[in-house]
């Protein structure tokens, strides 16, 4: 009885453990998807930005 029990309760938790891992990787997909749609912002200025520490002059 108590083996069945535990059976019962490991395909359960790998049951909700699969569903939240499908739910998650569809939020991800629909994120990504958005991300690629977006036009990129343009704020006018053609220099990179510069990555690193700021001096302390400034």
């Amino acid at each position: 009885m108590s083996t069945t029990l535990w059976l019962a309760i490991a395909v359960v938790t790998l049951v909700l453990v699969v569903w939240r891992l499908r739910l998650a990787t569809s939020k991800l997909d629909a994120i990504l998807r958005e991300e690629r749609e977006r036009e990129p912002e343009r704020d006018g200025e053609d220099t990179p930005h510069q990555v690193g520490r700021r001096s302390p002059d400034r």
